[in-house]
């Protein structure tokens, strides 16, 4: 199995050596970040959105790296999308992240679903907000469809959102019944929940799962911390994945904090490699 971690503003700190680096320490492949559609590349005019995104898929070629998944938009002027105009802005967003996608020849994308009601809504709202969801990403589904993009949509850490655990997540994606519309599972959102085991979700999931956010927690908050730094049971996730025998990317959606200084920062991804190689091989 391969090995993947994110690039955020912390590798952006190796400016065009990064993905060298992150060969270096050992990764096969990357989960680029896009998630703020109010900055580039999504507000750079078509040049240079072209420019950017052939510099980029060039550095990771020669690299050796494969950019494997994308984290599409979250951050936004209107994440909650709580009306009409606010969804229609959403599609713009997510329509622009596809594009993205595609000129980097990334075949999977992963979003959170919409919360038209917030993360903590009142209970009353479970229906209106799946049959919202439902009507969104279908549209989305036809774009990505045409671009042979997978949609990979997230669970979520919100104990209270209707769209949160792997199970609800897995209903909606049998509902929506398309080979390009899968899930991403996250570890940690799934340990938020009190008893729950990531290894357990993927088992239930099984090859409905397109690709791994992979981080640990104290099971209360959602930490991103790297495995064995909380409460999950890294080594029977391990045996999880070989049981459904996982053919993507073990992930990390982690990374050593900004103020570590360069050289210390790499030994830590050199670390975080061979913790994810010592997981997956068991």
């Amino acid at each position: 199995m391969r090995i993947g971690t994110q690039i955020g503003a912390n590798a952006l700190r190796w400016g065009d050596g990064r993905y060298q680096m992150l060969r270096r320490a050992g990764f096969d492949c990357v989960d680029l970040s896009f998630m703020n559609p109010t900055i580039a590349p999504y507000t750079l005019a078509e040049e240079e959105f072209d420019a950017y995104l052939r510099h980029e898929t060039q550095l990771a070629e020669e690299a050796g790296i494969e950019i494997f998944q994308m984290h599409g938009p979250w951050f936004s002027l209107s994440p909650q999308a709580d009306t009409p105009e606010k969804r229609a802005q959403r599609m713009a967003e997510m329509t622009r992240s596809l594009q993205i996608a595609k000129g980097l020849s990334c075949k999977n994308w992963v979003i959170h679903p919409l919360m038209p009601f917030g993360t903590h809504p009142e209970a009353g709202h479970e229906q209106e907000t799946w049959e919202i969801n439902l009507a969104f990403l279908s549209e989305l589904l036809q774009y990505a469809r045409e671009l042979d993009i997978t949609i990979c949509l997230e669970n979520m850490p919100f104990s209270k959102f209707s769209i949160s655990k792997p199970a609800d997540i897995l209903r909606f994606v049998r509902e929506m019944h398309d080979d390009h519309f899968k899930i991403c599972l996250d570890t940690g959102h799934v340990a938020k929940f009190s008893g729950a085991s990531p290894a357990e979700a993927l088992r239930e999931l099984g090859d409905e799962v397109r690709v791994l956010h992979v981080h640990d927690n104290n099971g209360q908050q959602d930490q991103h911390l790297m495995p064995y730094y909380g409460v999950i049971d890294w080594a029977d996730f391990g045996k999880a994945l070989r049981e459904v025998d996982f053919q993507g990317v073990f992930s990390f959606e982690t990374a050593p904090p900004r103020s570590m200084p360069l050289p210390a920062a790499e030994a830590m991804y050199r670390a975080m490699a061979v913790i994810a190689r010592g997981i997956v091989e068991g």
